[in-house]
């Protein structure tokens, strides 16, 4: 302890003890001493008080609370756990239905011809030569097919016929009686190939698929309108079953061929034309009349054509169609006609 604080305290205590007693000279001049010490230590202590309360921001609140800081990094992976215990074995599970390899193969060769039956965009297919012929002299029909990838079907036909000498399965030997070029109609009608030589009629056209066939199929047939049979079949695929490929075939008499087509023929008849057809009337035996007469009857068009004049054209008449009507003609303006008979028409049975 300071000796100011001792002498205070001293003096404190011995008024403490004695009261009201009457204390020294010295004791009294050691208390005024004391006394004055105290109030300039209290006025010093008031000055610093009030020092402190003018300095800036020392009576001022706190401040507010700053933003939140940015969330910190994930912090690295900790180290993998140790392996959990092994579960227990699985039961067996029952034993599989055994291979029968002969059925996989089969399964095998069905997939492989499955996906060969159906068309490939831009790709030509083409067809072997389909052989056929008339009486000894022989044919073959080419065909061509290609799906475009606008959809559009795109074919043609060659026909060849055999030259004197000429062994070779295709002709290639042979000149070309006929080539469609590229048509693109979706019927393949406009790649037909029609020829008639006096009673033979011979068509080589090709046909949508049918059956098992998704590609369509290259046909051909001769016809006899004489004796109004069949004399002739060939038919040529794409696609399994390659059975189905036909060479020059003769079909029963009467009969079709072997795949179904047939060329059908009859006698036209004249009564149920909304003309009337007598003496002294013939039916022109011009191409539109006799196509027209063969429509009439159900038929495609005319095989046999026995035109005849007459041998005074003055008092005969001949019926005509000009495409819209039936026109009545002295026989002396187109003396070629034909009777009851004179007509035979045929129809392609695909």
């Amino acid at each position: 302890m300071d000796p100011v604080s001792r002498t205070f305290c001293s003096a404190l205590a011995i008024a403490t003890l004695v009261g009201s007693a009457v204390l020294s000279s010295s004791d009294v001049a050691l208390a005024q001493s004391v006394n004055a010490k105290l109030n300039k230590l209290s006025a010093r202590v008031g000055k610093l008080e009030s020092t402190i309360q003018k300095i800036p921001g020392s009576s001022t609140k706190p401040g507010q609370n700053g933003a939140k800081g940015d969330k910190g990094e994930r912090g690295a992976t900790g180290p993998q756990g140790p392996a959990g215990a092994k579960g227990l074995k699985g039961d067996k599970g029952q034993d599989g239905a055994s291979l029968d390899s002969a059925a996989l193969q089969t399964k095998i060769v069905n997939t492989i011809f499955d996906a060969q039956d159906l068309p490939i965009k831009n790709v030509l297919y083409q067809y072997d030569a389909v052989q056929f012929a008339d009486g000894a002299q022989k044919f073959v029909a080419l065909g061509s097919y290609k799906l475009g990838a606008d959809g559009k079907v795109l074919h043609r036909v060659v026909v060849r016929k055999g030259a004197t000498g000429d062994t070779s399965p295709f002709l290639e030997n042979s000149p070309t009686l006929f080539d469609s070029g590229i048509k693109s109609d979706a019927e393949m009608k406009t790649s037909r190939f029609y020829q008639k030589t006096g009673p033979v009629d011979m068509i080589v056209w090709l046909t949508p698929g049918t059956g098992r066939h998704k590609f369509p199929m290259l046909r051909a047939v001769v016809g006899n309108a004489q004796t109004r049979i069949m004399t002739n079949c060939g038919q040529g695929v794409i696609d399994a079953p390659f059975t189905d490929n036909v060479n020059s075939q003769v079909p029963a008499v009467g009969g079709a061929c072997s795949f179904g087509s047939k060329i059908t023929y009859a006698v036209a008849s004249f009564t149920n034309l909304g003309i009337s057809v007598g003496a002294g009337v013939r039916i022109s035996a011009d191409p539109n009349t006799v196509a027209k007469v063969c429509q009439v009857n159900g038929f495609e068009g005319a095989s046999v054509v026995n035109a005849k004049a007459f041998a005074s054209c003055t008092n005969n008449t001949i019926v005509k169609w000009n495409g819209t009507a039936w026109q009545v003609l002295s026989a002396c303006a187109s003396n070629s006609g034909l009777d009851a008979g004179d007509l035979t028409c045929y129809k392609l049975g695909l």
